[in-house]
């Protein structure tokens, strides 16, 4: 039987979710996408309604998502979405950094898996292709799960969790709004190296190429992040 935790793209459990479970996962994509914007209340009654869900059971997922920093809960004030700092976003991209880069050392080992080579070269066309260049909601349509796949390639349940905690509110939303062509080639290049070193099995160029990568998107988060603070000093 294989050993399905180290297959790209592929959950490393198969249990059902539990109800406060479905709450993160629907929380966090609504914060990542920006649907939930940064300093937005989390009013309780309107998400026990929505969810249908006990108020233990939605605050178990809130306090989850304030470990996870994506939260903030203060006392007698409530929940509200994190708003975004210069140093929240030096600090989350250089932790990503080190973690993602050793991660992708790690998938280097399974890399030559069937199931992985399969996905590696289908991600190699898909980010040859010129339609990830056209927008940026098309390419960060896959861009997320060419990381996620990447990160679960490595096999390791708790290096795993702490990459996907290490998320910043509205970032998907942002990137798809700021990222212009230029940037757009840049990144599928960077996806490209770290492809090509993985289907090498070669360990250091996959990690130092993650590394790269990360550290570039941490410039073009903060060039975003100062335009959008220049902004709202004009207004």
């Amino acid at each position: 039987m294989k050993n399905e935790r180290m297959v790209a793209g592929q959950a490393l459990s198969n249990k059902t979710p539990r109800t406060a479970d479905r709450v993160v996962q629907i929380l966090r994509e609504q914060i990542l996408n920006g649907y939930l914007s940064p300093g937005q209340r989390l009013v309780e009654t309107d998400l026990i309604g929505e969810f249908n869900v006990s108020r233990n059971t939605l605050r178990e997922a809130l306090s989850r998502l304030q470990s996870d920093g994506l939260v903030e809960i203060i006392h007698q004030r409530g929940a509200s979405v994190v708003r975004l700092t210069r140093e929240t976003i030096e600090e989350t991209f250089g932790i990503r950094e080190r973690l993602e880069g050793y991660a992708a050392e790690l998938a280097a080992e399974y890399s030559h898996l069937p199931e992985n080579v399969i996905w590696l070269k289908e991600q190699k066309r898909t980010w040859m292709s010129a339609h990830v260049l056209e927008d940026g909601d098309r390419h960060m349509s896959v861009n997320v799960p060419f990381h996620e796949g990447l990160i679960a390639m490595c096999g390791q349940r708790r290096l795993v969790a702490m990459i996907n905690s290490l998320q910043l509110p509205a970032f998907r939303a942002r990137g798809a709004r700021h990222f212009d062509e230029k940037h757009r080639l840049v990144s599928a290049q960077d996806h490209l190296k770290i492809i090509e070193a993985l289907l090498k099995s070669d360990a250091k160029a996959a990690g130092r190429a993650a590394e790269d990568h990360i550290r570039r998107a941490k410039r073009i988060a903060l060039t975003v992040f100062e335009q959008e603070q220049q902004n709202r000093g004009f207004n």
